[in-house]
């Protein structure tokens, strides 16, 4: 140890006696923690932990361990600077903490219950306090799992405070003596703190984020109350607080150094208009609860409750047998989404007689004035109900997770009855009013910055299950909200709007086109922009999309890269959106098959002609034809109007390509190689890394034959660059397992393009397939058996047809785009939903051309080679072993 206090600059191990301590600034480390700082001066001056406390700070140790925040703790140290005056000895110190006027939101984030240390950062003499940050589970530094036990006999630390257990034998375990870091033991080197130098750097990120927290103008009323289905609950709210504040105002830390965020969030808006009167709170709760049951009866019917009638009369006799709040306790076998549905209403309706003949619709008060201190948006209200539901849900799929674990549920068990103990509070509709696992938070107006609200729901233990059902909720809840809300928020503004005159009254009117314009120019009122569409995809768009015209800004802008190609589409556009808007009166997402033929005679004679023949290619006179379009022509524009619509149904914003007869797909599509291109180009691009990580999660196996054979479909796409009807077209006789080598013949090939080197990872794969299967594959040398039909008795590898396979590839991309969607990765969810086996491959075909690998004599695919150089390679052939495995070593990092 005295060593190590030497090393930094070869100063002298101690300084003067200051204040009755020996210390020296050289011994501290910029940004390294109290608990550091003052276990140095533990050992240096041989002080015990009572000794130190009262020779540092003039107080004494606190007389018990208290079971939430420490009187001594040394996270924030607001206690170490209660004296007249600051030696510099306690300025040293208080650098050390975590933050010296810790915020409201930022002390619900790190705990002082245990030190929490990275062993590689302690060996080397240096500990920060951002470890005490629950959240973070890895060092920043060194990528190590920080741990709060000792490695030697798996004891807890001790308190992250100023206590016996902590300093009367700093930095070892109180339990067996055994050192946390060896630069502290007899077996110091002295040369460790030299390898520190950069921890201000790396943690500095972290800590910044911190002091922007505590400026933050927010308001988070039931932070404290936050619960999700962990048995350690504070923990786990100390790290839902940090993934909802990080969702909130980003902390720039990588993902990978962070505990898994088991939460999804939306952000609404609060109104910005002054206080309500008495008489229109009545009205806006009358819209509210209007609201209420429309988004209810979508509910009922997105999750398919509504194709059952025994669900409904299930649903009466709840309201009708249970009581205002009761506890819900559904059978094992009742679907929860079924049991969140029943709860959730329970917890929104007031109770009423359901045997009137039409009762009616209540609200809650504490749920009709959520959230109680501000006003919200209505679109806000639909997002909160829908929130609601979430958070009941994921306590549905626990407690039903658990009860499936009994061998007899009911009163008789033991567990049993310790589970609805558990549960109770949960599954209580009364108490709280919201649910325990949805919190929200609000910032009030600031420069710059429009007030928001941020509604969260963590999910807990069942996640896995939750999320599938909540990232498809999620994704529908703006444009459900949006569509829902569009006549009560008008009303709404209506309410808190100055009354007009009558003659103001008369002189409004709606804004209609009266001539076509360029696309720049369109500005089509709300009755024409399509954000209530007739074919408006129910569960909404995957990218943010309000209105049609922003739906063909951001697909033009998918060609950006290709402007011949834009310039094109844009053009054949700008013809239909004008005939739309002027001579149909009808948005784009609300064009049906009779309005799409009607288009197509237009193109043949637009008229009447001085409307809409170019005239003199001013702006004021400007037209979107030149003339009647020819036969060719026209084939272009309709092909150009579906390529536009498929892209809309893509991204689930509209579903109008069902209304364009198919005559018009197909061949024709590939008739104008501008087209063919471009598409060729935009389907074919590589998938970048952060899309390949969902799709891994998603197709990760789960030992079922199923899950293998879609994680080999992917994988043959990927590292076999097949596409599916290769990858479909393959039998047991097309494989050769041979001790150096693996092959696949791909039949559908050309001649010397047909033998494909089996990677590692995929060999493994197929060979695992085949002994499960019991698929006899082929025995031959693929290299060397003459090209022949392929042998009609050879088992089909992946056992399935084309259609099948197609249906398995599109299915997993969807959940990989799930997956982006649950951690509003909205971008790469775009990306996932447009990839194909085309994309696979040619990603893989990147990665292995960066590597230097050569993707012509591994699997037969040119790639980047043209082909005046191709025909100079000559034939291929068989690559030497030797030659192989240093070919397969070269790119053996891209193995997953």
């Amino acid at each position: 140890m005295n060593l190590l206090m030497t090393s930094r600059g070869g100063q002298a191990a101690h300084g003067a006696l200051r204040d009755g301590l020996a210390w020296a600034p050289a011994w501290f480390v910029v940004g390294e923690s109290a608990y550091a700082c003052l276990g140095k001066l533990a050992i240096a001056n041989a002080m015990g932990a009572a000794e130190l406390c009262a020779g540092v700070f003039g107080r004494p140790l606190a007389p018990n361990d208290y079971s939430r925040r420490h009187p001594r703790e040394l996270l924030w140290g607001e206690w170490m600077t209660q004296r007249k005056s600051e030696s510099a000895l306690i300025r040293q110190i208080r650098d050390g903490v975590l933050q010296s006027e810790p915020g409201r939101w930022a002390s619900g984030l790190a705990s002082d219950e245990a030190i929490r240390f990275c062993p590689t950062c302690l060996s080397l003499g240096f500990h920060h306090a951002a470890c005490q940050i629950e959240a973070l589970e890895k060092c920043p530094i060194h990528g190590d799992t920080l741990r709060s036990n000792c490695p030697q006999c798996g004891a807890r630390t001790p308190r992250y405070a100023l206590t016996h257990a902590t300093f009367d034998a700093p930095f070892s375990c109180p339990s067996c003596g055994h050192w946390y870091g060896a630069a502290w033991g007899p077996t110091s080197t002295g040369n460790a703190l030299s390898d520190i130098v950069v921890a201000e750097t790396e943690y500095v990120s972290l800590t910044r984020w911190l002091t922007e927290l505590s400026a933050l103008s927010l308001t988070w009323p039931n932070q404290s109350n936050w619960s999700c289905s962990f048995s350690d609950v504070e923990r786990e709210r100390r790290i839902s607080v940090f993934h909802a504040l990080n969702h909130i105002r980003g902390s720039r830390t990588p993902a990978s150094l962070l505990a898994p965020s088991r939460q999804i969030a939306v952000i609404g808006s609060l109104r910005s208009s002054a206080p309500l009167t008495f008489s229109q709170v009545n009205v806006r709760e009358k819209h509210m609860v209007s609201l209420f049951r429309a988004f209810r009866r979508w509910l009922w019917n997105s999750l398919g409750l509504g194709g059952d009638a025994s669900n409904r009369s299930y649903v009466t006799r709840w309201l009708e047998q249970h009581e205002d709040g009761a506890m819900l306790v559904s059978p094992p076998d009742e679907p929860p989404e079924l049991s969140a549905y029943i709860l959730w209403r329970q917890r929104f309706e007031r109770a009423r007689d359901v045997r009137a003949p039409k009762p009616l619709t209540s609200l809650r008060s504490r749920m009709a004035s959520w959230p109680v201190d501000v006003i919200v948006t209505m679109e806000t209200w639909v997002a909160y109900c829908a929130m609601s539901f979430l958070a009941d849900y994921a306590v549905c799929v626990h407690w039903q997770s658990q009860i499936k674990t009994l061998d007899s549920p009911g009163p008789r068990n033991p567990r049993w009855m310790e589970l609805l103990n558990e549960f109770r509070p949960k599954l209580n509709s009364a108490n709280p009013p919201w649910p325990r696992h949805l919190n929200y938070a609000y910032e009030s107006d600031s420069p710059g910055m429009a007030a928001q609200i941020w509604t969260f729901v963590c999910a807990g233990e069942g996640y896995d299950t939750w999320i599938h059902l909540a990232s498809w909720l999620v994704a529908a809840i703006p444009t459900v909200a949006t569509r829902l809300s569009r006549h009560f928020e008008c009303t709404d503004r209506e309410i808190s709007a100055p009354p007009t005159s009558v003659e103001e009254r008369n002189t409004a009117s709606t804004t209609k086109l009266d001539r076509p314009q360029r696309l720049a120019l369109l500005h089509p009122g709300p009755e024409l922009d399509g954000h209530d569409g007739t074919f408006r995809a129910p569960e909404g768009p995957s990218i943010p999309l309000q209105n049609d015209l922003q739906a063909i800004n951001a697909w033009l802008d998918t060609f950006r890269d290709h402007p011949a190609a834009a310039t094109s589409y844009k053009r054949a556009l700008e013809k239909i959106v004008n005939w739309a808007y002027v001579q149909r009166g009808k948005a784009m997402s609300s064009l049906d098959s009779s309005d799409f033929d009607a288009f197509e005679a237009f193109l043949l004679e637009p008229n009447p002609r001085a409307l809409w023949i170019m005239g003199n290619g001013t702006d004021a006179q400007w037209a979107p034809f030149r003339g009647p379009l020819a036969l060719s022509s026209i084939r272009t524009t309709m092909v150009t109007v579906r390529l536009f619509y498929e892209w809309l149904s893509s991204i689930q914003y509209a579903t109008n390509c069902h209304e364009i007869r198919p005559y018009q797909t197909g061949p024709l599509a590939l008739a104008n190689p501008l087209i063919a291109g471009s598409v060729k180009q935009i389907r074919s691009e590589p998938i970048g890394s952060s899309a390949m990580a969902y799709l891994w999660q998603a197709i990760k196996n789960d030992g079922t034959p199923e899950g293998l054979r879609r994680e080999l479909l992917i994988s043959l796409c990927f590292y076999g660059t097949l596409s599916l009807p290769e990858a479909q077209a393959l039998s047991g006789a097309d494989l050769s397992i041979q001790p150096h080598e693996t092959v696949l013949k791909v039949r559908r090939r050309l001649p010397d393009r047909q033998i494909v080197y089996v990677v590692p990872p995929l060999a493994e794969m197929l060979s695992h397939w085949v002994g499960l299967m019991a698929i006899q594959t082929s025995s031959d040398d693929l290299w060397t058996v003459e090209e022949a039909p392929a042998n009609p008795t050879s088992e089909p590898l992946l056992g399935t047809g084309l259609v099948g396979i197609q249906q398995i590839a599109r299915q997993a991309f969807r959940d990989a785009a799930s997956l982006a969607t649950a951690v509003s990765d909205a971008h790469t969810a775009e990306q996932l939903l447009h990839a194909g086996a085309r994309r696979l491959a040619n990603t893989f075909l990147q990665q292995v051309e960066d590597a230097g690998g050569n993707n012509w004599a591994l699997f037969g695919k040119p790639y980047s080679i043209p082909s005046s150089t191709l025909a100079y390679l000559g034939p291929r052939g068989r690559l030497p072993a030797e030659r192989l495995l240093k070919e397969l070593a070269r790119i053996s990092h891209l193995w997953r």
